[in-house]
């Protein structure tokens, strides 16, 4: 990390919400990949990319080493995935959602199974 950067990490670690901004608009195209590497769907790599805002702007004072911001940001996005992930684990599927299964698929032709698949 550059003296640049890391004197803004300094200023946002002392209370400086700009240099956050700065900081953190600076790492978005990079936390929105990682996020991707974890979650599939946009809405929830978001939603982990805000709420990792939200905790890092609470928690920048106790960042010790400037130099390791990313690192730290990194750390604080993986966890939020991983708990959207375990989350999206235990939701429940509405058995009304899924499409009917015929009883007797021996009498069904191989590319009307295909379509089951696909819907």
């Amino acid at each position: 990390m550059n003296k640049v950067k890391i004197r803004t990490v300094k200023r946002a670690i002392r209370g400086d919400q700009q240099a956050f901004s700065q900081l953190v608009l600076g790492q978005a195209d990079y936390l929105t990949r990682t996020g991707h590497l974890y979650l599939s769907r946009d809405v929830d790599v978001q939603d982990a990319i805000s709420e990792t805002t939200l905790i890092a702007l609470h928690s920048i004072s106790q960042l010790q080493k400037p130099a390791l911001f990313r690192t730290w940001l990194t750390r604080i996005l993986i966890r939020q995935c991983y708990r959207r992930y375990s989350e999206q684990a235990h939701e429940v599927c509405d058995l009304a959602d899924l499409p009917e299964m015929p009883t007797n698929l021996a009498n069904v032709s191989v590319d009307e199974k295909l379509d089951l698949l696909r819907d």
